[in-house]
C-alpha cells in the first residue's frame, strides 16, 4: 500500500515540482522587475549596484512552500542549513548565519542574542507568514555600506504587501503526512487581511499557525507548534506623507523527547521532556515623505526577543533614516542609523565565582552612496559608511559598483566592497562561560571585530524568454572569529575543567586570515511556450588560512549546490512541475574543535506537485516531496531530512 501512495503522490509532485522551480527561476532572471534592497530606491534587477535574486509573489502561490526557508533553498549562493521547519537558518556565499542580515520591510531582525546556541529555533520561525508577501529579495554578498555589522555574507529583504484601498484577503492551509512512521506529520495555515477603515486610514492584519508532530528518530525534528499574529496601521496624511504604525509577535515552541529525537543521558533519561520556547515581539512607526528635492524613508523600531525557559533576553531600539536626492546626472543617497542592544541572560553564566548577567551597547552610523551615469547604459555606485561602536570605535567600509547594459539583452556588472562585523555581545564579556553542544565556550576581551574584502564579477544575458546568468566572488578575511580549545588558544580559560561528557572548554579567537572564494550560475529556458526549464548551481571554496584550524574549511557549507526543474502550464488554472535539489558534501566545522575531521555526504532530493485553480477565488494543490525516499545516517551525516512526504492544500481569495 505504501508503494501505490508514493506512485500517486509522485505524479502530482511531479508537476508541482517543476512549476514551482520555474517560477523561482523567472523571477530570479527577470530583468524588469523592481528591487529595492541593493541601492535603497527602486532599481530594475539589471541596474541594481549588486548580485541580488528576487521571489515574486506569482512563485510563492504556485510552490509548496511552508515559510521563507523554503522559499530560499533555490537561490543560487543561498544556503539554507539542514533540518526541518524552524530549526533552519540562512546563509549566504558560504558564511554562517550571523552573517546574512534578515530585513523585514528595511527594518532588521535580531533576535540571536537570545539564543546562545541555536537549538531548534532560529531566525526562519521569526518571519512573517507568506500569504503576507509581496516579494523576497535577496542580496548575494556584502552590503555593510548601506547595512552595516552584520550584513558581510548578504541581505534577505522580506517585502511584505502593502495596505490596500479595497478590502481583500486570502488564506492558506496545507498538511504533509509522512509515508515513515518514524517522522512526524504537520499542517501549516496562514492568512492575510488589509483595507480601509475610514478615508485615509488603512489597516492589514496577517497571521499564521504551524504544527508539527515530534519525530520518533535521533536526530530527527522535534515536536513543534509556531505562532504569529502582526498588524499595521497606516495614515495618509497627504499626497506626500505617510505614517505607518506596526506590531507584531511571533512564537515558537518545540519540544524535544529523550530518546526519540534526542539521545538519553544521565540528566535525560528516556522520555524526558525538553522545552524550548522563543517570543519576539515588535512594535515600529514609520514614515516615508515626498519632499520636493529629496524622498525619504525613516523608522523606529522596537524588539524584545526572550527564550523563556533560559531566561535569556534581548531588547533592541533601532532607528533609521535614509534619504534620496536626485541630481542632475547622479543619484545621491545618505543616511543615519542608530542601535541600542540590552541583553540580559540568567542562566547562561556558568562561570564559577562570576555574576554578570548581562550588558548593553550603543552603536550608530553615518552612509552614502552616490550613483552617477557616466555614459548611456553605464553606471558607477560609490559608497562609505562609518560605524561607531562604543567597545570597538569607528569602522569605515567602502564599496565601488559598476553596471554597464552592453546591449539590451547583455549587462555587466562588478564591484568591490569592503564590510565589518562587531563580535556579539556574549564573545567578548571576560566573565562569562556558557554552554553549547555538551561544551563550555568563554568570552574573550580581546576580540577584534572581523573585516573583509571583496570582489565581484557578474554576466546577465536576457532575450526572448531565455534569462541566464554567472557570477565569480572572491572574499578575503582579516581576524575572522573562531571558536578554539582553551588550550590552542592559550587562553587563561585553559584550566577550566572539562564538560559532563568530556568536551574540552574553548574560546573565540582572532584567525589571521581565511578565504571565500565561489561563482554563481542561473540559467532558465522557454522549451515550448508551456514548458520552462531552470537550473541552478553554485560552487563554494571556503578555507581558514591561519590560525589553529588552517587548512579547514570555514563553516559548514556544501562545496557544490544544485538544483533543475520543468515547469508546465498548459493554462492560466493548471500548474506542475518536478524538480531536483543537489546538495554536495559538507565539511562539521564543529567537530574541528574537537580535533575531529567529520564530513556530511552528498544527496540528491526530488520533489513534484501540481496546483489547479477550481474558481478564481479557489485553488487547490498537491505533491510529494523526496520522491525518491533519500535517507541520511545522521552518525555520518550529522543531521537528518524528511524521507519522501505527500502534500495536499487549499488557497482561498477574497
Amino acid at each position: 500500500m505504501p508503494s501505490i501512495h508514493l506512485l500517486r503522490a509522485t505524479a502530482a509532485l511531479v508537476a508541482l515540482t517543476s512549476a514551482q522551480q520555474a517560477l523561482a527561476a523567472e523571477a530570479d532572471q527577470d530583468s524588469n522587475q523592481i528591487v529595492v534592497t541593493a541601492a535603497g530606491r527602486e532599481q530594475e534587477v539589471r541596474d541594481a549596484p549588486a548580485s541580488i535574486s528576487v521571489i515574486t509573489r506569482e512563485t510563492l502561490d504556485a510552490m509548496p512552500y511552508r515559510e521563507v526557508t523554503d522559499a530560499l533553498m533555490e537561490i543560487p549562493g543561498v544556503t539554507v542549513t539542514p533540518g526541518e521547519g524552524n530549526s533552519r537558518d540562512i546563509s549566504i556565499r558560504g558564511m554562517a548565519p550571523q552573517y546574512t542580515l534578515i530585513l523585514v520591510d528595511g527594518k532588521r531582525l535580531s533576535s540571536r542574542e537570545s539564543r546562545t546556541n541555536g537549538g531548534n529555533v532560529s531566525e526562519g520561525g521569526l518571519l512573517p507568514p507568506l500569504e503576507a508577501i509581496e516579494r523576497i529579495e535577496v542580496v548575494r554578498g556584502p552590503m555593510s555600506s548601506l547595512y552595516g555589522s552584520d550584513a558581510m555574507g548578504g541581505v534577505v529583504n522580506i517585502i511584505t504587501r502593502r495596505i490596500s484601498d479595497h478590502w481583500r484577503g486570502s488564506a492558506r492551509v496545507n498538511g504533509t503526512m509522512q509515508l515513515a512512521d518514524n517522522f512526524g506529520n504537520y499542517t501549516d495555515g496562514n492568512f492575510y487581511l488589509s483595507g480601509p477603515v475610514t478615508n485615509g486610514i488603512g489597516l492589514q492584519l496577517q497571521g499564521s499557525m504551524n504544527r508539527r508532530e515530534g519525530d520518533t528518530e535521533i536526530g530527527g525534528t522535534p515536536e513543534r507548534h509556531d505562532d504569529s499574529l502582526a498588524g499595521k496601521l497606516g495614515f495618509n496624511l497627504s499626497a506626500n506623507h505617510q505614517i505607518l504604525l506596526e506590531g507584531g509577535y511571533y512564537r515558537q515552541k518545540v519540544i524535544e523527547v529523550a530518546g526519540e529525537t534526542t539521545e538519553t543521558s544521565a540528566t535525560a533519561p528516556l522520555g524526558t521532556e525538553t522545552t524550548q520556547t522563543q517570543k519576539r515581539k515588535v512594535a515600529s512607526i514609520s514614515h516615508s515623505g515626498q519632499w520636493g528635492f529629496a524622498s525619504s524613508e525613516s523608522y523606529l523600531q522596537y524588539e524584545d526577543a526572550e527564550h523563556v525557559e533560559a531566561q535569556k533576553r534581548i531588547k533592541n531600539t533601532v532607528g533609521q533614516s535614509l534619504w534620496v536626492i536626485p541630481l542632475p546626472s547622479n543619484t545621491l543617497t545618505v543616511g543615519g542609523f542608530y542601535r541600542y542592544e540590552d541583553l540580559s541572560d540568567l542562566t547562561g553564566n556558568l562561570l564559577s565565582g562570576s555574576t554578570t548577567t548581562g550588558t548593553t551597547r550603543t552603536s550608530w552610523a553615518l552612509f552614502a552612496e552616490n550613483e552617477l551615469k557616466l555614459l548611456d547604459g553605464l553606471a558607477l555606485t560609490g559608497g562609505i559608511r562609518m560605524d561607531h561602536d562604543e567597545q570597538y570605535g569607528v569602522h569605515w567600509t567602502p564599496r565601488v559598483y559598476a553596471v554597464w547594459n552592453i546591449t539590451p539583452s547583455l549587462t555587466l556588472k562588478g564591484g568591490y566592497s569592503q564590510g565589518f562585523r562587531a563580535p556579539s555581545l556574549r564573545q567578548t564579556i571576560p566573565d562569562w562561560g556558557q554552554t553549547s553542544r555538551g561544551g563550555t565556550i568563554y568570552g574573550n576581551p580581546d576580540l577584534e571585530a572581523e573585516t573583509s574584502r571583496t570582489i565581484e564579477a557578474a554576466l546577465l544575458f536576457s532575450r526572448n524568454g531565455f534569462n541566464a546568468s554567472v557570477t565569480a566572488y572572491d572574499t578575503r578575511f582579516n581576524d575572522k572569529i573562531t571558536r578554539v580549545t582553551c588550550e590552542v588558544a592559550g587562553a587563561w580559560c585553559v584550566d577550566e575543567p572539562l564538560s559532563s561528557i568530556g568536551r574540552p572548554p574553548t574560546t573565540y579567537v582572532n584567525v589571521d586570515k581565511a578565504r571565500v572564494r565561489g561563482v554563481e550560475v542561473s540559467v532558465d529556458v522557454p522549451l515550448t511556450h508551456t514548458l520552462r526549464l531552470n537550473a541552478t548551481g553554485t560552487l563554494t571554496d571556503s578555507e581558514q588560512l591561519s590560525g589553529a584550524n588552517i587548512g579547514a574549511a570555514l563553516n559548514d557549507t556544501p562545496k557544490q549546490q544544485a538544483s533543475a526543474s520543468l515547469n508546465w502550464r498548459p493554462d492560466k488554472r493548471f500548474s506542475a512541475f518536478v524538480r531536483a535539489v543537489y546538495r554536495g558534501e559538507e565539511a562539521v566545522t564543529e567537530a574541528q574543535i574537537s580535533g575531529n575531521n567529520i564530513v556530511s555526504p552528498d544527496y540528491t532530493v526530488v520533489d513534484m506537485g501540481a496546483s489547479y485553480k477550481i474558481t478564481p477565488a479557489f485553488t487547490v494543490h498537491a505533491g510529494v516531496q523526496n520522491l525518491l525516499d533519500k535517507r541520511l545516517n545522521y552518525d555520518t551525516a550529522g543531521y537528518l531530512i524528511d524521507p519522501a512526504r505527500v502534500w495536499m492544500g487549499v488557497g482561498v481569495r477574497f
